[in-house]
């Protein structure tokens, strides 16, 4: 279990630096040439990826296969939350006049949607859903 809640930790602090990092790309997109733009979701997604793999790979040495794909679902369901949340602070915190509802904002314009984009509700529900899903590994068990 120990594994579990590292794993899950790692992943959290990673949506948050992404968040940071393509919170601040997007405010300095200016000085970006076009290529660097139509690469970047793919370079991203891909990272992504990686590093839940990775994370996966790790878990499976020390905790079920079961717990491994709850807590994989559980990971995927709070990305959004913690990654485009931090992406509206830090957007708004490079600009105050833009997203002004922090972490909680919304946005209608395309470019300065995040590179993974939910509405606030729909990402504070899969949040929630994803904190319920890792207690249920815990105290299942």
């Amino acid at each position: 279990m120990f594994y579990l809640i590292i794993s899950y930790l790692i992943w959290l602090l990673y949506s948050f630096f992404e968040g940071v990092r393509e919170g601040n790309s997007k405010h300095f997109k200016s000085s970006a040439n076009i290529l660097t733009e139509i690469k970047s979701p793919i370079i991203y997604w891909s990272q992504r990826v990686l590093i839940l793999l990775i994370l996966n790979l790790h878990l499976l040495s020390h905790a079920s296969i079961l717990d491994v794909c709850f807590s994989t679902l559980s990971m995927l369901l709070i990305f959004p939350y913690v990654h485009s949340g931090t992406y509206f602070l830090i957007r708004n915190k490079l600009n105050p006049s833009i997203f002004t509802k922090g972490p909680c904002d919304d946005c209608d314009n395309n470019e300065e949607k995040p590179s993974m984009y939910l509405d606030c509700k729909i990402r504070t529900k899969l949040g929630l859903i994803s904190i319920i899903i890792q207690l249920l590994i815990f105290f299942i068990k």
